[in-house]
């Protein structure tokens, strides 16, 4: 785990990752450029979860892996988002990460009822009531087989046709998102490079590099909202 001690918690923020294979995501690159410390944290490697306490904001990214796999680093994991919701560490989850806070909650991670996936850029609508996502790109990166329902005492921020809950705010500033907003044409190339079967999930060679135009021609707008969205996330932080 990669850890500095050289900010207080106001100004730190630990990311958990899963994968090695990638680098240079939108999320971390955004935060180190507003004044963050970033710390990294691979539980799946058996590197211990640190104390939320510590940190003004807590992210975790995407996995390969089901929340509801019996992998001990996945319940060390859930247990984990259970402590963040008892500090004033905020809590950004990102598809993986985000279905971890719906299960928390007590919300269902499962399979769409006709075995439907969302892979690529996808449409994306927002709740009239969700100010955070009225700016939003129409269209965002999605890789998944699982979606959440939305937990009690959650908000709806936006929706897709085939998945319904694709953000939900709970209490001011813990979010669980089942899009990817913090990865950039070369995470998405990377993605493409290191998993097989994205032939199978509707990604031959023609739709690959229309993903990845695609990521490049909204490189800018993608990044100006996300920009935005870390603002007013972080902007509620209470020590």
């Amino acid at each position: 785990m990669t850890v500095s001690d050289n900010f207080g918690a106001e100004n730190r923020v630990i990311i958990l990752k899963h994968s090695r294979t990638w680098t240079g995501d939108r999320c971390s690159g955004l935060l180190e450029e507003k004044g963050y410390q970033v710390d990294w944290c691979y539980p799946m490697e058996g590197e211990p979860l640190p104390d939320p306490a510590v940190y003004r904001a807590a992210i975790i990214f995407g996995s390969r892996d089901s929340v509801n796999d019996p992998e001990p680093w996945i319940k060390a994991e859930i247990d984990w988002v259970e402590h963040c919701l008892k500090t004033s560490c905020a809590y950004l989850g990102i598809c993986f990460g985000g279905q971890i806070l719906a299960k928390v909650l007590g919300a269902e991670v499962a399979r769409h009822e006709n075995d439907l996936t969302e892979v690529g850029f996808t449409d994306i609508t927002p709740n009239q009531q969700a100010e955070d996502f009225a700016s939003m790109p129409s269209k965002l990166f999605q890789w998944h087989k699982e979606g959440f329902e939305l937990p009690a005492d959650s908000t709806l921020l936006c929706s897709s046709d085939r998945f319904t809950n694709q953000a939900f705010r709970y209490k001011d500033n813990f979010y669980s998102l089942q899009f990817h907003p913090e990865v950039t044409q070369s995470v998405i190339g990377s993605w493409f490079s290191t998993n097989d079967d994205y032939e199978s999930e509707g990604l031959d060679p023609v739709s690959r590099k229309q993903q990845l135009d695609y990521a490049k021609q909204h490189d800018d707008v993608i990044t100006d909202w996300f920009s935005g969205f870390l603002d007013r996330w972080l902007a509620r932080w209470k020590n």
